[in-house]
This record gives structure tokens, sequence and C-alpha cells, in this order.
């Protein structure tokens, strides 16, 4: 899986990534291409979420950093 078939990906810069929920394969892609930090602002409760997304962010290298939003507020 290419982590450029990330939901709603978009590619900001050469460096610098934006989209959601990816599948475990495709965070695996992203790590191969180098990317250091995933910064995840979906709520602990949202649907498609990987239950061990940060786990597994970790394992891959990656720095995984969660600040959940309320996209209703």
């Amino acid at each position: 899986m290419k982590f450029e078939e990330i939901r709603n990906f978009l590619a900001l810069s050469e460096n610098l990534y934006t989209g959601g929920m990816p599948k475990a394969g495709q965070l695996a892609d992203a790590a191969e291409h180098g990317v250091e930090v995933v910064i995840n602002l979906a709520p602990h409760d949202a649907q498609d979420a990987l239950s061990n997304e940060a786990e597994l962010a970790n394992s891959l290298g990656i720095h995984y950093v969660n600040i959940p939003v309320d996209w209703n507020a």
C-alpha cells in the first residue's frame, strides 16, 4: 500500500503531507519514504482508526503525537 493513497492525501511540500486514517501498510510505506512524525488530530473514538496506531508508528521509527480535536466544538 502506498502512503500517497491515504484518505485525502495532499503533499503540501516535499517534506510535509496531510491526510487521514492510514492503514497499517500505508503507515509502513510512509516510514520507508522518510516520514518522521505523525500528528493525529482525530478523537480517540474515531471510526476507521487503527487501534494500535501509536504503537505501530513508534515501532516503525515514526514519532507519534495525538491531539484529539472535537470537530463539533
